[in-house]
């Protein structure tokens, strides 16, 4: 899945635009607020959101997306955004995270979404080596 943000002058926000369902808008806010509660480990100012919003779109807005396993993902593209550090292209990313940061490995969703499995395979056969989090890489062997 692609991740877009952008920062601009604005109302001190979150705006998710590309079809998001409940689930993934909490992935959103629980990533901005490790975010916040951080702040000072990526130099950022305190209230660095004060009179700036946070624009995060999620492409093939027709599609309908939802469920937790992309908030890693959000979480790394907002410290991207926010630190000025490029992500590396050649990692994939799937998972849950909590508000300590913690990413959680993809055992609940499995069975409501999708399999482990097939996002490990979609992810070997685009061509990505490296796999966030460690936990699923014990999966990836039995492609």
């Amino acid at each position: 899945m692609v991740v877009e943000a952008s920062r601009t002058t604005g109302d001190s926000g979150l705006t998710l635009t590309g079809q998001l369902g409940s689930v993934m808008q909490e992935s959103a806010k629980i990533a901005l607020s490790w975010v916040r509660q951080h702040a000072y480990l990526l130099q950022l100012e305190k209230d660095f959101m004060k009179d700036e919003e946070i624009h995060m779109h999620f492409p093939s807005g027709a599609i309908s997306k939802d469920g937790p396993s992309a908030g890693v993902t959000i979480l790394t593209v907002l410290v991207s955004l926010l630190s000025h550090r490029c992500v590396r292209p050649d990692v994939a990313m799937t998972g849950e995270i909590t508000l300590n940061g913690v990413v959680l490995p993809n055992e609940v969703e499995v069975v409501l979404v999708n399999t482990v499995g097939e996002v490990l395979l979609a992810a070997f056969e685009d061509g990505f080596p490296d796999i966030v989090p460690e936990d699923n890489h014990p999966l990836q062997s039995k492609l």
